[in-house]
Protein backbone atom coordinates (compact mmCIF):
# COMPACT_ATOMS: atom_id res chain seq x y z
CA UNK A 1 0.00 0.00 0.00
CA UNK A 2 1.33 3.66 -1.35
CA UNK A 3 0.07 6.78 -0.62
CA UNK A 4 -0.11 8.68 -3.82
CA UNK A 5 1.01 12.54 -3.14
CA UNK A 6 -0.09 13.86 -6.53
CA UNK A 7 -1.99 16.50 -5.70
CA UNK A 8 -3.13 16.75 -9.70
CA UNK A 9 -3.71 12.95 -9.89
CA UNK A 10 -5.72 12.93 -6.78
CA UNK A 11 -7.51 15.72 -8.71
CA UNK A 12 -8.49 14.17 -11.89
CA UNK A 13 -9.67 11.36 -10.22
CA UNK A 14 -12.07 13.09 -7.71
CA UNK A 15 -13.72 15.23 -10.75
CA UNK A 16 -13.49 12.00 -13.35
CA UNK A 17 -15.74 10.26 -10.33
CA UNK A 18 -17.99 13.40 -9.06
CA UNK A 19 -16.40 12.44 -5.71
CA UNK A 20 -17.13 16.17 -4.28
CA UNK A 21 -20.65 16.15 -5.52
CA UNK A 22 -21.74 13.08 -2.99
CA UNK A 23 -21.22 15.59 -0.01
CA UNK A 24 -22.47 18.63 1.40
CA UNK A 25 -18.98 19.30 3.61
CA UNK A 26 -16.32 21.19 2.04
CA UNK A 27 -12.98 21.05 1.69
CA UNK A 28 -12.74 17.27 2.82
CA UNK A 29 -9.33 15.64 3.22
CA UNK A 30 -9.26 13.09 0.34
CA UNK A 31 -6.09 11.29 0.27
CA UNK A 32 -5.20 8.74 -2.89
CA UNK A 33 -3.49 5.40 -1.93
CA UNK A 34 -2.58 2.84 -4.44
CA UNK A 35 -2.73 -1.37 -3.69
CA UNK A 36 -0.95 -3.81 -4.86
CA UNK A 37 -1.79 -7.53 -5.99
CA UNK A 38 -2.43 -9.68 -2.66
CA UNK A 39 -2.63 -6.81 -0.46
CA UNK A 40 -5.81 -7.10 1.91
CA UNK A 41 -7.98 -3.35 1.74
CA UNK A 42 -9.73 -3.75 4.51
CA UNK A 43 -6.46 -5.04 6.82
CA UNK A 44 -4.14 -2.78 6.10
CA UNK A 45 -6.48 0.36 6.66
CA UNK A 46 -9.76 -1.10 7.65
CA UNK A 47 -13.35 0.12 6.67
CA UNK A 48 -14.21 0.70 10.12
CA UNK A 49 -11.94 3.15 10.10
CA UNK A 50 -11.90 5.01 6.52
CA UNK A 51 -14.40 5.31 3.84
CA UNK A 52 -13.09 3.74 0.08
CA UNK A 53 -14.25 5.02 -3.07
CA UNK A 54 -12.61 2.27 -5.49
CA UNK A 55 -11.51 3.54 -8.44
CA UNK A 56 -10.06 1.30 -10.62
CA UNK A 57 -8.11 -2.30 -10.51
CA UNK A 58 -10.13 -5.35 -8.84
CA UNK A 59 -10.44 -7.42 -5.80
CA UNK A 60 -12.06 -10.24 -4.39
CA UNK A 61 -14.35 -10.22 -1.47
CA UNK A 62 -14.35 -13.88 0.38
CA UNK A 63 -14.73 -15.21 3.61
CA UNK A 64 -12.74 -18.61 5.14
CA UNK A 65 -15.19 -21.59 5.31
CA UNK A 66 -14.87 -24.07 8.17
CA UNK A 67 -12.49 -26.41 6.23
CA UNK A 68 -10.38 -23.37 5.66
CA UNK A 69 -11.23 -22.90 1.80
CA UNK A 70 -12.19 -19.94 0.55
CA UNK A 71 -15.93 -18.92 -0.20
CA UNK A 72 -15.85 -15.96 -3.29
CA UNK A 73 -18.55 -13.61 -2.53
CA UNK A 74 -17.96 -10.71 -4.36
CA UNK A 75 -15.55 -10.23 -7.52
CA UNK A 76 -15.61 -6.24 -8.00
CA UNK A 77 -13.60 -4.33 -10.97
CA UNK A 78 -14.14 -0.53 -11.07
CA UNK A 79 -16.01 1.74 -8.89
CA UNK A 80 -16.85 0.48 -5.54
CA UNK A 81 -17.75 2.28 -2.30
CA UNK A 82 -16.89 0.56 1.00
CA UNK A 83 -17.12 1.11 4.30
CA UNK A 84 -20.88 1.95 4.33
CA UNK A 85 -22.42 -0.85 6.55
CA UNK A 86 -19.31 -0.18 9.06
CA UNK A 87 -19.94 3.19 9.14
CA UNK A 88 -23.81 2.57 10.14
CA UNK A 89 -22.11 -0.05 12.79
CA UNK A 90 -23.04 -2.95 10.87
CA UNK A 91 -20.72 -5.82 10.08
CA UNK A 92 -21.09 -8.91 7.73
CA UNK A 93 -18.70 -10.99 9.77
CA UNK A 94 -14.93 -11.54 9.15
CA UNK A 95 -14.46 -11.24 5.19
CA UNK A 96 -11.50 -10.18 3.11
CA UNK A 97 -10.98 -7.64 0.63
CA UNK A 98 -7.86 -9.28 -1.87
CA UNK A 99 -6.86 -6.95 -4.50
CA UNK A 100 -6.10 -9.04 -7.89
CA UNK A 101 -5.70 -5.80 -10.46
CA UNK A 102 -4.27 -2.91 -8.91
CA UNK A 103 -6.51 -0.94 -6.67
CA UNK A 104 -6.56 2.92 -7.01
CA UNK A 105 -8.83 4.30 -3.86
CA UNK A 106 -9.66 7.57 -2.70
CA UNK A 107 -10.29 7.49 1.21
CA UNK A 108 -11.39 9.58 3.86
CA UNK A 109 -10.30 9.11 7.90
CA UNK A 110 -13.84 8.42 9.84
CA UNK A 111 -11.99 9.14 13.75
CA UNK A 112 -12.17 12.90 13.18
CA UNK A 113 -15.05 12.89 10.22
CA UNK A 114 -17.69 11.07 11.63
CA UNK A 115 -19.67 13.74 13.68
CA UNK A 116 -19.73 16.14 10.29
CA UNK A 117 -20.51 13.22 7.92
CA UNK A 118 -23.58 11.57 10.65
CA UNK A 119 -24.89 16.00 9.67
CA UNK A 120 -24.04 15.76 5.80
CA UNK A 121 -27.45 15.28 4.37
CA UNK A 122 -26.11 14.34 0.52
CA UNK A 123 -23.46 12.23 1.90
CA UNK A 124 -26.43 10.03 3.84
CA UNK A 125 -28.77 9.89 0.78
CA UNK A 126 -25.63 8.33 -1.12
CA UNK A 127 -25.43 6.19 1.84
CA UNK A 128 -29.07 5.15 1.39
CA UNK A 129 -28.72 4.44 -1.78
CA UNK A 130 -25.33 2.25 -1.14
CA UNK A 131 -27.17 0.30 1.61
CA UNK A 132 -30.46 -0.28 -0.20
CA UNK A 133 -28.12 -1.87 -3.49
CA UNK A 134 -26.26 -4.47 -0.98
CA UNK A 135 -29.63 -4.98 0.64
CA UNK A 136 -31.91 -5.17 -2.11
CA UNK A 137 -29.82 -5.79 -5.03
CA UNK A 138 -30.01 -9.44 -5.39
CA UNK A 139 -33.66 -8.93 -6.09
CA UNK A 140 -32.71 -7.44 -9.22
CA UNK A 141 -30.90 -10.64 -9.74
CA UNK A 142 -34.60 -12.25 -9.99
CA UNK A 143 -35.71 -10.69 -12.63
CA UNK A 144 -33.96 -12.98 -14.94
CA UNK A 145 -32.06 -10.12 -16.83
CA UNK A 146 -30.40 -11.88 -19.92
CA UNK A 147 -27.81 -9.13 -20.11
CA UNK A 148 -27.04 -5.74 -18.89
CA UNK A 149 -28.41 -3.82 -21.64
CA UNK A 150 -31.88 -4.89 -20.16
CA UNK A 151 -30.49 -4.42 -17.02
CA UNK A 152 -29.79 -1.17 -17.63
CA UNK A 153 -32.63 -0.39 -19.44
CA UNK A 154 -34.85 -1.55 -16.49
CA UNK A 155 -32.94 0.45 -14.03
CA UNK A 156 -33.23 3.78 -16.45
CA UNK A 157 -36.79 3.13 -17.19
CA UNK A 158 -38.06 1.98 -13.40
CA UNK A 159 -35.52 3.15 -11.01
CA UNK A 160 -34.33 6.66 -12.14
CA UNK A 161 -36.00 10.02 -11.74
CA UNK A 162 -37.46 11.46 -14.96
CA UNK A 163 -36.38 7.92 -16.61
CA UNK A 164 -32.50 10.12 -16.98
CA UNK A 165 -29.00 8.74 -15.41
CA UNK A 166 -27.21 11.56 -14.12
CA UNK A 167 -23.86 9.85 -12.89
CA UNK A 168 -22.26 6.97 -15.24
CA UNK A 169 -20.16 5.75 -12.12
CA UNK A 170 -22.90 5.51 -9.70
CA UNK A 171 -25.27 3.44 -12.32
CA UNK A 172 -21.79 0.88 -12.57
CA UNK A 173 -21.95 0.66 -9.04
CA UNK A 174 -25.59 0.08 -8.74
CA UNK A 175 -26.30 -2.53 -11.36
CA UNK A 176 -22.20 -3.89 -10.07
CA UNK A 177 -20.67 -3.47 -13.19
CA UNK A 178 -17.07 -1.87 -14.25
CA UNK A 179 -17.46 1.51 -15.74
CA UNK A 180 -16.23 0.62 -19.12
CA UNK A 181 -19.10 -1.95 -19.59
CA UNK A 182 -21.88 0.37 -18.46
CA UNK A 183 -20.09 2.79 -20.89
CA UNK A 184 -20.27 1.08 -23.64
CA UNK A 185 -23.86 -0.37 -23.37
CA UNK A 186 -24.88 3.40 -22.73
CA UNK A 187 -23.00 4.16 -26.06
CA UNK A 188 -24.59 1.13 -27.71
CA UNK A 189 -28.26 2.43 -26.70
CA UNK A 190 -27.49 6.04 -27.91
CA UNK A 191 -26.26 4.74 -31.47
CA UNK A 192 -29.84 3.07 -31.32
CA UNK A 193 -31.65 5.71 -30.81
CA UNK A 194 -33.12 4.16 -27.26
CA UNK A 195 -31.31 6.47 -25.00
CA UNK A 196 -30.14 10.37 -25.67
CA UNK A 197 -27.04 11.63 -23.97
CA UNK A 198 -28.03 14.69 -22.82
CA UNK A 199 -24.95 15.54 -21.12
CA UNK A 200 -22.15 14.43 -19.80
CA UNK A 201 -22.69 11.80 -18.02
CA UNK A 202 -26.36 12.17 -18.26
CA UNK A 203 -28.70 9.53 -20.36
CA UNK A 204 -32.05 9.84 -20.83
CA UNK A 205 -34.65 7.43 -22.51
CA UNK A 206 -35.86 8.60 -25.59
CA UNK A 207 -39.74 9.36 -25.67
CA UNK A 208 -41.87 6.60 -27.35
Amino acid sequence: MQEIRDLQKLETYLERFHIRELFDTRDLPFRLYRYEVGEMLNILRPTRDYLKFVLEGSFDLYSIREDGGRHLVWHCEGFTFLGDLEFCGKTAGMRYQEVTRTVYSIELPLEVLRPTLQKDVRFLNFLLDTMSIKFAGTSMDLVGFSDLQERLLYHIRYECPDQTITSVSQTAFRLNYSLRQTQRVLQELTREGILKRKRKGHYALTEG
